[in-house]
């Protein structure tokens, strides 16, 4: 969990120095933020479209299937004793 936090904590400050220079008129940090911006863009849109949702849970994991060709649960060993 500090990782994670260390790691958003450099992400805002790059992203802020880049910003910066972006405004002081380096023209690689605007190709870099433009670059970013796109493909943050693409894929949140492709998500989007695909109906994928962060955090969504899986569904209950199907059993063996059952019905007329499955034979069930064989005569346990004590019954009928």
């Amino acid at each position: 969990m500090i990782a994670t936090k260390a790691a958003v904590a450099a992400g805002v400050v790059g992203v802020g120095i880049a910003v910066w220079l972006a405004v002081d008129g380096v023209a690689v940090a605007t190709e870099l933020l433009v670059t970013a911006v796109a493909l943050a863009v693409l894929v949140g849109g492709g998500n989007w479209l695909a109906g994928r949702r962060p955090g969504r849970p899986a569904g209950p994991t199907p059993g063996p299937p059952e019905g007329p060709g499955h034979p069930g649960p064989g005569p346990s060993a004590g019954a009928g004793r």
